[in-house]
């Protein structure tokens, strides 16, 4: 609603949020001119996509940025209005310069406007198909690729850039086609990933590492090894910023580290190997296989660190939801791959659904690291083998039970 005239001049406080001058991106028709997100101030512009939901994707991606450190050129790719690299550029020092790539007339003049409206010092604007603009100018240190859908058709090019003169670099990817991911669509998953997907109790997982195994394929071709920094899935996307470093050595063992889940839909016990193992679960159930994908880490808890300490610094809209998401993704960093789904296990069991704290509880108790997961509500992560999960998961409602029958 807009404010009656003259009362913006009879009010002063110091303390006043400035963002209530634009509305949130949850408030914003068709009608808005413009919304502030983060440091950014963006025009809407008509023909333009501008999707106010990822606001917090942008704002962890900012985040990532910053905790970089090292200075850093960046191309954003699939500018559209220029959101990402206008924000990325306002918040964070150590970007040097930003070049805004889009092949729509309309994006780049919305881009040039945005840049304008928000004094960047410098920017530099391409209408171009991107994968033909990457091929000609090897002179980033950081790319954003942000495309509608998959970003597998532009990774070949955007690691080949890098080659030509980087030793290191740094690569962020958007994945919005989760529905071939997660494995609702095999074959579109085997055509554009050359894996298989499972769809299951931890198909966001199986779908992250899938992703972060084409990438390492693509980007040992041209002998470099890459480093998860940061990745985690929302709701219908993926994000991920990797590093990039030149080494033949490192590019081999990255190579070594894909491999295959398999997974029993059955029991759901799960067990992964540079090849599937076994044929037939120990339940006597036939073995579901998931594959080729990334069987390391998925993110570098320092780094992690680092992000966490620039959130706790920015005054973003959803800086508490960012800090509790930072908090569970070093347990999916440190704790082993595949997290279990607590009332799905459950439901096999015939056993009522049980609290996850209290599941937590029971595992540590025995001496097992155990924790939240940021990939799924009632999962969690752990070392535990499934049998103790098995267990606690009947220790828990045991208790539930208990403290039913008290009060």
């Amino acid at each position: 609603m807009a404010a009656k005239k003259g009362k913006g001049k009879k009010t002063k406080s110091p303390n006043k949020n400035k963002t209530k001058l634009f509305p949130t991106p949850s408030q914003l028709k068709g009608s808005a001119k413009a919304v502030r997100e983060g440091s950014a101030s963006i025009e809407i512009c008509d023909g333009v996509f501008f999707n106010p939901e990822m606001e917090f994707c942008r704002d962890v991606s900012s985040l990532a940025v910053g905790a970089i450190g090292e200075k850093i050129d960046v191309c954003d790719a699939f500018c559209a209005s220029g959101v990402r690299g206008i924000r990325y550029e306002k918040e964070n020092d150590n970007v040097s310069s930003v070049t805004f790539v889009d092949l729509s007339q309309k994006a780049m003049k919305c881009a040039r406007k945005n840049a304008k409206r928000n004094k960047m010092k410098k920017a530099n604007f391409v209408r171009d198909d991107i994968n033909r603009f990457l091929y000609a100018n090897p002179a980033f240190d950081f790319i954003e690729l942000d495309p509608f859908g998959s970003p597998a058709p532009y990774i070949y090019d955007a690691v080949r850039c890098f080659s030509r003169l980087k030793k290191t670099g740094y690569l962020s990817l958007t994945a919005t086609d989760m529905a071939v991911l997660c494995g609702a669509h095999p074959s579109a998953c085997l055509k554009n990933y050359g894996a298989k997907p499972l769809d299951n109790e931890f198909c966001h997982e199986n779908a992250m590492r899938i992703l972060l195994g084409k990438l390492a394929l693509v980007s040992a071709e041209f002998g470099y090894g890459i480093s998860p920094l940061f990745c985690i899935s929302r709701q219908h996307f993926l994000k991920l910023v990797v590093k990039l470093e030149r080494s033949a050595e490192k590019a081999v063992q990255c190579v070594r580290t894909l491999g295959y889940a398999s997974w029993c839909s059955k029991c759901c016990y799960r067990e992964q190997g540079k090849f599937p193992k076994h044929e037939k679960c120990e339940c006597g159930n036939a073995f579901e296989n998931a594959g080729p994908m990334w069987l390391g880490e998925i993110g570098n808890a320092e780094f992690v660190d680092r992000m966490a300490l620039l959130n706790s610094s920015r005054d973003y809209r959803n800086k508490h939801e960012l800090l509790a998401l930072l908090e569970l993704l070093k347990s999916d960093i440190l704790l082993p791959a595949f997290y279990y789904n607590l009332h799905g296990i459950a439901k096999r069991m015939k056993a009522s659904a049980p609290r996850q704290l209290a599941v937590l509880a029971a595992l540590r108790a025995k001496g097992f690291k155990a924790e939240l997961t940021h990939f799924a509500f009632n999962s969690i992560k752990t070392d535990a083998p499934l049998i103790e999960i098995r267990s606690a998961i009947t220790k828990a409602g045991a208790k539930n039970k208990t403290n039913e029958r008290v009060h």
